[in-house]
């Protein structure tokens, strides 16, 4: 078996993996999959060795101070625990139907809603509950209204999202991402790689 270095964290030491889908989005020989428990597979046949997936992995190595100066510019850590901020509102929908059919009161589907009503968006990364298995999430590339609407309300399990990255990397637009910290930060090991 090839070294740690060169596997996403997720194939050698699963206690430590998010599941947050990077490793599979970014493989360019698809040798990641997902086993039953969303957790990486590895088809040797298909690895190419380009350790990719272990440069992505957000659950190797992160350096909290090092994510925390490049994200904000700071090296003092935050007073208390609601961080760094510039300002804080309270925010809902303005859209009776967003408003009422979303959680915290349809803020991100609305603005999603917006930035692709403008043209400022081409489409969004969203998670909406799998229709053939209701215990599982599914991730997908949200190109119309109806379907950023279909993602609404918050959903609390494993989502592997970043696996939607492959997608991404093939198709032409501007997108918005909607996504939990571990799998934003695997976006963004990816983003400073690609």
């Amino acid at each position: 078996m090839m070294g740690a270095k060169v596997l996403s964290v997720g194939i050698h030491e699963k206690r430590l993996c998010s599941r947050c889908g990077t490793c599979t989005g970014v493989c360019p020989t698809e040798a990641i999959g997902r086993d039953e428990e969303l957790f990486p597979s590895w088809d040797v046949e298909k690895c190419t060795s380009c350790e990719l997936c272990a440069r992505v992995c957000p659950g190797a190595g992160l350096s909290f101070k090092r994510l925390h100066g490049e994200v904000l510019g700071r090296d003092e850590w935050p007073p208390d625990y609601c961080g760094h901020y510039q300002e804080a509102f309270v925010a809902h929908s303005t859209d009776t139907d967003v408003r009422q059919g979303g959680s915290s009161g349809g803020v991100v589907t609305g603005l999603l809603l917006f930035l692709l009503e403008t043209g400022k968006i081409d489409g969004a990364v969203v998670t909406s509950i799998d229709p053939a298995n209701p215990f599982r999430a599914k991730s997908y590339l949200a190109k119309t209204p109806e379907e950023i609407m279909a993602a609404r309300q918050s959903k609390y399990i494993i989502a592997p999202v970043n696996a939607v990255l492959r997608e991404i990397r093939e198709a032409s637009g501007r997108y918005a991402y909607v996504g939990l910290s571990c799998q934003i930060q695997g976006l963004r090991e990816w983003a400073l790689i690609d």
